[in-house]
């Protein structure tokens, strides 16, 4: 579906030189009121989802990653994830109902960057995440379309177990299996 628009887009003669420009005005009004801020109840959530971030209180799964051992939250992780959710509580829970969760072939601080990104909604700087993360973003610059990632995840599906996952992927919901 995507790709029908894309190409309908490219044959269209809005597009030159792989380009297109989008006019929008601009009107100004003075003495007129600023608009309210957005609500906050979403930031109020996400900020107390990063309040719990690190803190053993009340988490009810382990994982270990790399070496490191993470806890964290399953309603956390399944609200702010589909893969989590159906990982933690849906039809996928077999292998994952256990406490401890374990991921394999995944550096421990590309695991510490999604948990920092679901429970903050903030990814980490590319520098904190290790060359691991810099390769599967730049090995995803020539992927054809783009997509909405920075970086690729890849499954093994003949074992079912994440190879070079990504933040954005999983929490996305994109196909990534944990065990």
């Amino acid at each position: 579906r995507s790709l029908g628009k894309f190409l309908t887009l490219e044959r269209s003669r809005y597009l030159v030189d792989d380009c297109f420009t989008v006019r929008c005005d601009i009107v100004i009004l003075a003495g007129a009121a600023a608009a309210p801020p957005p609500s906050s109840s979403l930031f109020g959530a996400v900020e107390s989802f990063g309040r719990l971030l690190g803190r053993e209180e009340g988490a009810d799964v382990t994982f270990e990653v790399g070496g490191e051992t993470f806890t964290a939250h399953r309603c956390v992780l399944a609200a702010r994830s589909k893969v989590f959710e159906a990982e933690l509580f849906g039809p996928m829970r077999e292998g994952a109902a256990a406490s401890v969760v374990r991921i394999e072939d995944m550096d421990a601080e590309v695991f510490r960057g999604l948990l920092s990104f679901i429970y903050t909604d903030v990814l980490p700087d590319q520098g904190d995440l290790g060359d691991e993360a810099h390769e599967w973003h730049d090995d995803d610059d020539d992927d054809e379309g783009g997509g909405d990632c920075d970086m690729a995840a890849e499954t093994d599906r003949s074992r079912g177990q994440i190879r070079s996952p990504e933040a954005e992927a999983a929490v996305r919901g994109g196909d990534v299996r944990l065990h």
